[in-house]
């Protein structure tokens, strides 16, 4: 049976689905997530685990892909809840699909208001940002990779946009210090699923154990 889409974030364990290839082999557990959890995913992700509970995104291309093909009305109306974060006045925001939650994304070092989001420059950072902000006190990040990858490796599970290697070089390190940035309250427990991943300021559990592979 799939966890209610109104269930209580805090009182649940919160799935973060993001893209990295480390999922790939363990991509056909991830249908299972909803049945234990709520579950989130960012971007692409949240198109391909069935019955995902929400999708966070603040990327203005991917929102504009998915609005065009029909698949954000079809989540919407299928009570998948639809997380936007984008700057203040940005041109997308008279574009908003009805039915979407709207957050601002703002530039650190701003101080972060009600419902706002801090830009981190991907959006699994921002997803993080937003699973807290709804109470969720128990958080694992799948596919949380962020690390530089070598010319010709897979740099998704899922059929997101790929990743040039001049923006690895650019970004990644970035991207991996914006993680350990996050402000995480008092009682709030977040755990990387891969221990391989670059993003070193949470605890690491595994993907075998948070899929109960051979249990």
């Amino acid at each position: 049976m799939t966890v209610a889409p109104d269930a209580d974030w805090s009182s649940a364990t919160v799935y973060v689905v993001g893209g990295g290839p480390s999922l790939l082999p363990w991509k056909s557990h991830l249908d299972d997530l909803p049945a234990r959890g709520i579950v989130v995913g960012v971007n692409q992700s949240a198109l391909e685990v069935a019955g995902c509970h929400a999708l966070y995104t603040q990327d203005r291309r991917f929102y504009a892909r998915i609005e065009k093909s029909g698949r954000l009305a079809q989540m919407v109306s299928s009570g998948t809840r639809i997380a936007i974060a984008r700057r203040p006045g940005s041109l997308w925001a008279a574009d908003m699909i009805r039915g979407a939650e709207h957050l601002d994304l703002v530039e650190p070092p701003a101080e972060r208001g009600p419902g706002a989001i801090v830009q981190g420059l991907h959006s699994g950072h921002g997803a993080l940002q937003w699973v807290i902000l709804q109470g969720a006190r128990d958080i694992v990040l799948l596919g949380y990779d962020l690390r530089p990858l070598g010319k010709g490796e897979v740099t998704r599970w899922n059929a997101g946009a790929m990743w040039a290697p001049k923006s690895d070089e650019v970004n990644w390190g970035r991207w991996v210090r914006e993680m350990a940035s996050i402000p995480i309250p008092g009682g709030v427990r977040v755990r990387n699923a891969n221990p391989e991943s670059a993003v070193k300021c949470f605890p690491c559990t595994t993907y075998a154990e948070e899929f109960e592979c051979g249990r």
